[in-house]
C-alpha cells in the first residue's frame, strides 16, 4: 500500500501540549487506501495529538459525505458519515501491548503515519444499510424510475397502457384449499349433529 506524504507527522521536534492538524480526505485519499468500501468523498478530518514525554494521544474526528449506491433503487448517492476515536501511541519494544486504541512505536521512531488510522475509523462508521432518510420511507425511491420498476408499474406516458399483471395463482393451491374447505365443512357438520 502506498503512502501520501500529507499523513506522516513528525512528532520528535513537537514541543510537549496539543497540537492540531486538518486533512481533507478526498478522491485521491480513496485511491490509495480505498478499497469496494469507499472509492471517493468529501471527508474532513480533525486530529489533535497532545504530546506528553513518553507517549502521544491522538484524538480524531471526521465528518463529511461519500459516494456510494442507494441499497434500495441503486441510484449514486452522497451519505454522510462521521465519527471519533482516540489512539495512544506508546514507544518501545514490546508490541504485546498493542491493541485498536493502543499503537506501539520503536522507540527510534521520529515519526507517525495517521493516513492507515484514518481510513480505518472511516472505514467502521459507514453505515451499514445505505439509504437516504428521503429514500427511506415506503412509497418513495431516490430514483423515480427504479421506483416504478419496482413497484411493478412500467410507465409509458399514457395511463390506458400502463398495467400491472397479476400472477395466476398454482392450481395445486387450489386443490389443497379445497380439501381444508371441504374438511371444516365436515367438521362443522358435525358439531351441528351432536347440538341436535
Amino acid at each position: 500500500m502506498g503512502k501520501l506524504r500529507e499523513y506522516m507527522i513528525p512528532f520528535t521536534g513537537l514541543g510537549i501540549g496539543k497540537h492540531t492538524y486538518e486533512f481533507d480526505i478526498d478522491k485521491k485519499f480513496f485511491d490509495v487506501y480505498g478499497t469496494e468500501l469507499i472509492h471517493s468523498g468529501q471527508i474532513k478530518v480533525v486530529l489533535d495529538l497532545s504530546k506528553s514525554a513518553n507517549m502521544l494521544l491522538l484524538e480524531f474526528s471526521h465528518s463529511g459525505v461519500f459516494d456510494t449506491e442507494c441499497d434500495r433503487c441503486l441510484n449514486n448517492i452522497q451519505m454522510p458519515i462521521e465519527g471519533k476515536n482516540r489512539v495512544v501511541v506508546k514507544f518501545g519494544t514490546e508490541s504485546g501491548d498493542e491493541s485498536e486504541e493502543i499503537v506501539v512505536l520503536p522507540t527510534e521512531a521520529h515519526e507517525i503515519d495517521v493516513a492507515p488510522l484514518i481510513y480505518e475509523f472511516i472505514g467502521i462508521t459507514v453505515p451499514y444499510r445505505r439509504v437516504p432518510e428521503e429514500c427511506d420511507e415506503t412509497d418513495r425511491y431516490c430514483d423515480a424510475e427504479i421506483g416504478n420498476r419496482l413497484s411493478g408499474i412500467i410507465l409509458t406516458g399514457d395511463e390506458e397502457d400502463d398495467e400491472i399483471i397479476e400472477p395466476e395463482p398454482d392450481p395445486r393451491w387450489q386443490k389443497l384449499k379445497g380439501l381444508l374447505d371441504d374438511s371444516k365443512e365436515n367438521k362443522d357438520n358435525k358439531n351441528n349433529s351432536k347440538k341436535k
